[in-house]
């Protein structure tokens, strides 16, 4: 499968909960079936330093600011409003732990989408997507996900949805 079609299916996602590993309220479909959720990670090739100046150039993420700390960490805003993101150096490190060495191969860096700017969508308000994993938030997420991998699709950045598989071989990945 791939962006596009992990992209479609998880659109198609119907709005409900499962309920499994006795959880009392169930967890979101979208984020059982495709690992869409808060916190969003997508792991790319190439230095952050060279990845903010292409996402500055964009028409869809403005850059707000660095926060200087023992690894920096620069912050954009989604144009279209409620997401957020948070680019730094390094490779998140998930529930995949038997494929980071491999991730750690093909992978440098990590940039989490949020949905927790307070600034509504045109057809989203933030108030409605503060229940997470609501079908309102997801489409929020989805959208985010898709400008931001248009942008890294058109300059050869490599990148990989590590929520969208249990391995390596089973997550979304583009390579140029």
């Amino acid at each position: 499968m791939n962006i596009a079609q992990f992209l479609k299916a998880a659109e198609e996602c119907p709005d409900e909960k499962i309920v499994s590993n006795g959880s009392d309220n169930g967890d979101p479909r979208i984020k059982v079936d495709f690992g869409i959720y808060d916190n969003y990670k997508i792991l790319l090739q190439g230095k952050p330093e060279k990845i903010k100046e292409i996402l500055k150039k964009s028409e869809s993420f403005i850059f707000e600011k660095t926060i200087d700390s023992s690894r920096p960490t620069h912050i954009f805003n989604y144009k279209p409003g409620i997401m957020y993101a948070q680019l730094f150096d390094g490779i998140w490190y998930g529930s995949w732990q038997d494929s980071y060495e491999q991730v750690k191969k093909d992978f440098d860096s990590t940039i989490t989408l949020h949905p927790y700017q307070k600034k509504d969508m045109p057809d989203i308000k933030f108030s409605e997507v503060m229940s997470l994993g609501n079908k309102k938030c997801s489409t929020a997420i989805i959208r985010s996900i898709k400008d931001l991998a248009s942008i890294l699709e058109e300059n050869k950045i490599s990148f990989c949805l590590p929520s969208s598989g249990k391995t390596y071989s089973e997550m979304i990945k583009y390579f140029p």
